[in-house]
């Protein structure tokens, strides 16, 4: 755990990532949650590339101490680029993205919130602007800690 708070304090630093960082620091996570997690897939979008309006869930996430969503960066451009968030139980968060388009930031967001057994998704935005094609959760996943590795 020590090696990936390294890692998201060199992110979260002045100095930008370079993809190749980023791409580094997505794997470290995956392959330490794997390590000290069980996990449990509870939830399938079953049209994860059709658009994705705000919506709630209904889960039975008590047994998991946190979740991970999983969601497609854009499903109008085919794009099977993934984004994950990492969500406590009963509390609120955001998928969301940020890039460079034609010399401009692009700020993509989507609100989360898990609350008594519902996720309850918000509309994706662009820059502000209500996209629901973007950012479209196709599946979560229920995790508890481990105590012992």
């Amino acid at each position: 755990m020590d090696e990936i708070m390294e890692e998201i304090d060199f992110v979260n630093g002045e100095t930008p990532a370079s993809a190749e960082t980023m791409k580094a620091f997505q794997t470290n996570i995956k392959n330490g949650i794997q390590k000290r997690t069980r996990q449990m897939e509870i939830w399938t979008n079953p049209s994860p590339t059709s658009s994705f309006a705000s919506q709630t869930i209904t889960l039975n996430e008590s047994d998991f101490d946190y979740l991970i969503i999983f969601a497609y960066r854009n499903i109008s451009k085919n794009n099977s680029d993934t984004i994950f968030l990492l969500l406590e139980k009963n509390k609120r968060g955001y998928i969301n993205h940020g890039d460079y388009f034609d010399g401009g930031p692009r700020n993509w967001n989507r609100q989360v919130t898990c609350n008594n057994n519902q996720i309850i998704f918000g509309n994706a935005t662009l820059n502000e602007s209500t996209n629901n094609a973007l950012l479209v959760p196709y599946k979560i996943l229920g995790c508890n800690y481990l105590v012992n590795n």
